[in-house]
């Protein structure tokens, strides 16, 4: 797991790969002009839902058979967790990293590293 886990600006952002940061806050300082037009870092980051959303949306596979294979999994153990009561976002997000790794059989495979 990287340095702040699923919270890491590594794998869960919103950065916009098209538009430049503000100058002010990648020196250091806080941008406090109103009409930049430029990325800032207290904008990028995403809340716990979602994290948790993006992490229960994706539909990977090859086919349409496997997407949807992996779709019920996923529903099957987001309703086992409710059930449980288990509402925690560090093992929610672990449960879904963890489905998501067994269903591909592939132990490196916790999280989408690429967008649609």
């Amino acid at each position: 797991m990287v340095k702040g886990g699923w919270r890491s600006l590594t794998f869960s952002h919103r950065i916009d790969p098209d538009k430049e940061f503000c100058v002010y806050e990648v020196a250091g300082g806080k941008c406090n002009d109103l009409t930049c037009k430029r990325q800032h870092f207290r904008q990028i980051g995403l809340s716990d839902d979602e994290i948790l959303v993006e992490l229960g949306s994706v539909m990977e596979g090859d086919t349409e058979a496997i997407k949807s294979s992996y779709r019920d999994g996923l529903r099957e153990l987001i309703t086992n967790m409710r059930a449980r009561k288990v509402n925690d976002f560090e093992t929610v997000a672990a449960e879904i990293s963890r489905y998501r790794s067994r269903f591909f059989d592939d132990p490196t495979r916790v999280v989408r590293l690429t967008k649609g």
